[in-house]
């Protein structure tokens, strides 16, 4: 998927450059975008898309661990 919108994770843009903080560092991250949610924050296909890239991005790094 090349749309613009989709969250690109690099450890570059968030300052990260220990290769084993990226995985922890998604997982807050996604809490805070769902707290955000549950919190009364406006609901926006931008917000859904950051979270489920955000996810992918876990589900990913978890299977490549478990290999």
């Amino acid at each position: 998927m090349s749309d613009s919108n989709v969250l690109p994770i690099t450890l570059e843009q968030f300052g990260l450059t220990d290769h084993k903080l990226p995985l922890i560092f998604m997982r807050e991250r996604r809490r805070e975008l769902v707290l955000e949610l549950q919190e009364g924050g406006e609901v926006t296909m931008q917000k859904i898309r950051d979270i489920a890239a955000i996810q992918q991005a876990i589900k990913a790094i978890e299977i490549v661990i478990a290999e």
